[in-house]
């Protein structure tokens, strides 16, 4: 169960102390994209709402439960703030579940489909997070396993990084 490997981090923390001025929404993370593109800061906002109480670290993963459908899970590279709405989540051992192996599980069409399958609430659908730690995943049995397809995974998305740069640098 993904709940046994994955904890999600209560990490509740005033916004205006808290140490980090990064602030991702829901509309930073992209559909099928762990990478976070693009965020706000705390101080040209002006004013946050009381739902962005939640620090995260970097390497952690954010995934938001609002519209499951929409398959938003974000892999940080850096610190911030984002809303209670925002499952922060981690492995909770690393010689059982690599970190960096959490965001491609979560965006395998079988996770997606059976996170969909649990959604609540019609107008603002949502997923619990009880809901989500009751997927059944397939993972490597061993560390070796585990880092080898850690490598490959993480090398094509450097490669489909790679090819966003190069089109981007074509268009320009």
């Amino acid at each position: 169960k993904f709940g046994s490997v994955v904890k999600k981090i209560k990490n509740k923390i005033n916004p205006e102390e808290y140490s980090s001025d990064i602030v991702v929404e829901g509309g930073h993370i992209n559909k099928r994209d762990f990478h976070i593109r693009n965020y706000e800061n705390k101080r040209t906002l002006g004013y946050l709402g009381p739902a962005f109480n939640m620090g995260f670290k970097k390497n952690q993963i954010l995934y938001v439960s609002r519209n499951p459908h929409l398959m938003k899970v974000g892999y940080t590279s850096f610190s911030g703030i984002c809303a209670n709405t925002t499952y922060i989540l981690e492995t909770i051992n690393q010689n059982v579940l690599r970190n960096d192996l959490i965001p491609f599980i979560m965006l395998s069409d079988t996770f997606v489909e059976q996170s969909i399958s649990n959604v609540r609430g019609g107008v603002n659908p949502y997923v619990n997070m009880g809901d989500l730690e009751s997927i059944d995943i397939q993972i490597p049995s061993t560390e070796k396993e585990q880092a080898k397809l850690s490598k490959l995974l993480w090398s094509i998305d450097l490669t489909n990084e790679e090819n966003i740069k190069l089109e981007e640098s074509l268009k320009t």
